[in-house]
């Protein structure tokens, strides 16, 4: 009876060292933005989840959902905190309520151009800011895309100086900075879901928007909006971002592949990006628009002022330290 249990162990063993392994099931990452999926960077998270599947041989999948699916930017950031959600993308300036030295990133006039954004925000200043953010809040910022240059549209009145933009009511995404770069303009902020954005202006509930050109064209605000303001009053950046429990969870090889697959989405992101803001001020005035260019010396006269504002916040000099690279 011993022999038969012992020939029937050697048997099983055998049988199972045969077999082919196994798969898990692979590993879940979701990722959520409140952008519509004509949105630039929702074709490059898109092209970001091809290729991680494709380096991980599917162990690793990215799921995208756009048009606030798994909630609004405040909810889902909360949700990413919370490890509820694993990924999402936001502007630096949303983790300022977690991190408010991050919150520097929105102020208005901060950045010259894309160039300059990048070697803040990839250098060690950048480093520095985001570096806080796992322990602080369990997040880990994946990489820095490009989401365009900040551009104003109205919806009857024209505006082109800060005195002409007293009394206009101009959305304003929820963050200090993005309120206070309104402000700065000198319109009167009104926070406001980017969900509801199209319906206000089509209402009248308020007069104007302000955002990248991509982002205008996409989300169609040249149907309810007659004037393009260039105002270019912010190089405004968008981040992925991974829950460090998520993070903390892949294999270290896993981990590589994923930052190599984000910096290549980030630069196909950043292609698109560019060649639409190369055209779309010609295309949006062919279709109707009235583009008005102002002198913005006056509103950056006004932005000098915002470190006053947040001095409790920000450290000091940080302003100039961050214009000062070059």
């Amino acid at each position: 009876m011993k022999k038969c249990s012992l020939i029937l162990l050697i048997l099983t063993v055998f049988i199972a060292w045969m077999l082919p392994p196994a798969h898990c099931a692979p590993i879940i990452i979701r990722m959520g933005h409140d952008g519509a999926p004509t949105q630039p960077y929702h074709p490059a998270l898109e092209l970001t989840a091809k290729i991680i599947a494709e380096k991980t041989n599917n162990e690793v999948n990215l799921q995208i959902f756009p048009s606030g699916q798994l909630g609004s930017q405040q909810e889902q950031m909360l949700a990413t905190i919370q490890g509820t959600q694993e990924m999402w993308m936001s502007n630096p300036a949303w983790l300022a309520q977690y991190s408010p030295r991050v919150g520097i990133l929105g102020a208005a006039y901060l950045f010259r151009d894309l160039d300059h954004m990048y070697k803040v925000l990839r250098g060690p200043i950048g480093e520095d800011l985001f570096k806080e953010l796992p322990a602080k809040i369990g997040v880990r910022i994946i990489d820095v895309w490009y989401l365009g240059t900040r551009q104003t549209t109205l919806r009857d009145k024209p505006a082109s100086t800060p005195e002409e933009f007293k009394g206009i009511k101009l959305r304003a995404p929820g963050a200090p900075t993005y309120i206070e770069a309104v402000r700065v303009l000198g319109a009167n902020p009104t926070p406001m879901g980017f969900g509801e954005v199209y319906m206000a202006l089509k209402t009248g509930v308020i007069d104007g928007q302000e955002n990248p050109l991509t982002t205008i064209k996409s989300s169609k605000f040249y149907e309810v909006t007659k004037y393009l303001v260039l105002t270019s009053h912010m190089v405004d950046s968008i981040i992925p971002q991974i829950n460090e429990r998520s993070w903390k969870s892949l294999k270290p090889e896993f981990q590589k592949i994923v930052i190599e697959a984000f910096r290549e989405g980030g630069k196909y992101n950043d292609k698109l990006i560019l060649d639409g803001e190369a055209s779309l001020v010609e295309e949006l005035q062919k279709g109707g628009m009235t583009v008005i260019k102002p002198d913005l010396e006056p509103f950056r006269a006004r932005a000098r002022q915002i470190p006053d504002r947040f001095k409790n916040l920000w450290e000091e000099g940080m302003i100039e330290k961050i214009q000062a690279v070059r």
